[in-house]
């Protein structure tokens, strides 16, 4: 899996996961945001449509953080190494799923 970010380690304490969950959700939308809009910036115009996909990188990307944090098999993984290579999911279409 893909390294969006390094992170501190030595945020886990007592109260478990608690400081390394909030570090992701502070710093993995950062992470991902660039590559993505240089991305839709390259295939759209539309100001709607490339706020709209950013976001739904970032979001796709903290979802995938946090089950990689819980220790939960990732079903998001293979989604992270789409976004690294560029592309961003659309989403699915009866057995079709799209990508940019």
């Amino acid at each position: 899996m893909i390294h969006l970010l390094q992170l501190d380690h030595g945020l886990f304490d007592a109260a478990g996961n608690e400081k390394l969950l909030a570090d992701i959700v502070d710093k993995v939308p950062e992470a991902v945001f660039h590559g993505a809009f240089k991305q839709a910036l390259n295939v759209f115009r539309d100001e709607k449509a490339i706020n709209f996909l950013v976001g739904h990188a970032m979001y796709i990307s903290i979802l995938a953080c946090t089950a990689e944090l819980a220790g939960d098999v990732n079903p998001f993984s293979f989604i992270v190494e789409v976004l690294a290579d560029g592309h961003l999911p659309l989403g699915p279409e009866g057995n079709t799923f799209y990508l940019l």
